[in-house]
């Protein structure tokens, strides 16, 4: 068969699911069952990559036409595939597709990670759509039913045992009850990101299966990320979506960095954790009237802070590069560090000044800088950097490139937050804030980008401060 018979055969099944969706719709005048139709044939349409061309390009390319397929029905709000509300999950969906298939390119192992990955996703998730929304009685989290979740299960564990055995791909019981498991409770807690959240740790899971070659690492692994867990709900520390995430964190990295990379993080983030709870009574007031973000972190804040650390130490897992052992100090010592000067510097008697304009700004305010806060954030940065070199080594300049690196991400924090970050008034107290709602009414945006707030900016410094890092550790 000709490759241009393949591509008519790929392109001839998405008119027949796009049709059949469509017809469904009309008939049922429900567009969520159509929208489950999508769903899972998408999903399923890597059965015909892994017939017709696996581990190849074309994959790539028909990937890609589905990418600018989804922007076009996104766009257009084509209610038999798009939901009303102006959800991007087909975007989320098709460009996890892409993701997945680039990797995936030349290495066929890689490819049933795809698969595995995606085909959980789309059946799973339909599954728990489906049977939650007709059957679901038992309110698990937010809308998620205990029977939507049960059923993600089975259906994942179903598709994973048809595709092991239709294609020879390498996964025992145990592991296939592992993906499954992981692709449920993920399902429950992602919200609106499933179709990034549940594909990232499917297939992400799936390589530590197939390629470790140490069956206790591993389930130390998962035991380290089930005591993070329980640790964080316990310390009410995280909203139940972030404890998980938290959980799906340290899975990945202590198995990539091992006990000396876990060890470090602890060392560092206890010194917040302690700070939190012994200034709580100090800092409340300020902090519950000022930003949103503070109090019990949700999986948004957790990302921010640390989706950066870990990919600094999944890139070091697989190439064993100091560079990214580096960037991990520094991802972490600058989220820290800038938490700490927060939180310590609204202690100063006198309100800070902002960064850009020196002017005298309320206590909390992003963009505001104090002396005390100031040295807070130097001594948090000086502090992970010795414990680099107690940890790992003895070499100064590494420690000079993670203060320096960290510092820099903490000053930019502050003038992204003086400058662009979104702030906005009460119409009732007449307060600046980082709240939309204040006094229980809608705030008035006076200042900065209203979809860049304290959350993003914090990703945004803390990837910056990363960069840096490895630009450092490149040019020496």
């Amino acid at each position: 068969m000709t490759i241009l018979w393949k591509y008519v055969i790929i392109y001839t099944y998405l008119l027949l699911v796009m049709g059949v969706s469509f017809v469904v719709s009309k008939r049922t005048q429900n567009n969520e069952v159509s929208r489950n139709i999508v769903h899972i044939c998408a999903g399923l349409g890597w059965i015909l990559y892994r017939l017709l061309f696996p581990a190849t390009i074309h994959p790539i390319i028909i990937s890609c036409s589905f990418v600018i397929l989804a922007i076009i029905t996104t766009k257009m709000k084509i209610r038999f595939i798009e939901r009303e509300n102006g959800s991007l999950g087909t975007i989320y969906f098709t460009s996890s597709m892409l993701v997945m298939a680039l990797l995936g390119y030349n290495s066929l192992l890689r490819f049933d990670m795809f698969g595995i990955a995606i085909t959980c996703l789309s059946c799973g998730d339909a599954a728990a759509n489906i049977i939650g929304s007709r059957f679901g009685t038992k309110i698990l989290y937010k809308k998620k039913s205990v029977e939507g979740t049960i059923a993600c299960f089975f259906m994942s564990a179903l598709i994973m045992i048809i595709l092991v055995y239709s294609f020879n791909i390498k996964l025992d019981v145990i592991s296939i009850c592992l993906l499954a498991t992981l692709c449920a409770i993920t399902e429950l807690f992602s919200g609106d990101y499933d179709n990034i959240a549940i594909t990232t740790i499917l297939y992400t899971t799936s390589y530590f299966i197939f390629t470790h070659d140490n069956n206790i690492h591993l389930g130390l692994s998962l035991l380290i990320g089930i005591f993070m867990f329980g640790f964080a709900v316990k310390l009410k520390l995280l909203n139940l979506a972030a404890s998980y995430m938290l959980f799906f964190f340290m899975f990945v990295l202590f198995y990539c960095g091992g006990i000396k990379c876990f060890i470090s993080l602890m060392l560092i983030f206890s010194v917040i954790i302690i700070i939190e709870k012994m200034l709580r009574k100090k800092t409340d007031n300020i902090f519950q009237s000022m930003n949103k973000e503070y109090g019990v972190r949700n999986e948004y804040q957790l990302m921010a802070n640390c989706l950066i650390a870990v990919i600094a130490i999944v890139i070091y897992g697989i190439t064993k590069s100091k560079i990214f052992i580096v960037a991990f100090f520094t991802a972490i010592a600058e989220t820290v560090g800038d938490s700490i000067a927060s939180d310590v510097g609204v202690l100063s008697k006198s309100n800070p000044l902002d960064i850009c304009t020196f002017k005298r700004v309320p206590k909390g305010v992003s963009g505001g800088i104090s002396v005390l806060g100031t040295l807070s954030s130097i001594c948090i940065c000086l502090y992970a950097g010795l414990l680099y070199i107690c940890i790992y080594e003895m070499n100064l300049y590494h420690f000079v490139v993670i203060v320096i690196s960290a510092l820099l991400g903490i000053i930019f924090d502050s003038i992204l937050g003086s400058k662009i970050q979104a702030k906005y008034q009460c119409n009732i107290c007449g307060k600046i804030t980082e709240k939309e709602r204040h006094c229980e009414q809608a705030t008035i945006l006076i200042k900065g980008l209203k979809k860049l707030d304290n959350t993003r900016v914090n990703w945004t410094c803390n990837m910056i401060s990363c960069v840096v890092a490895c630009l450092l550790m490149i040019m020496r």
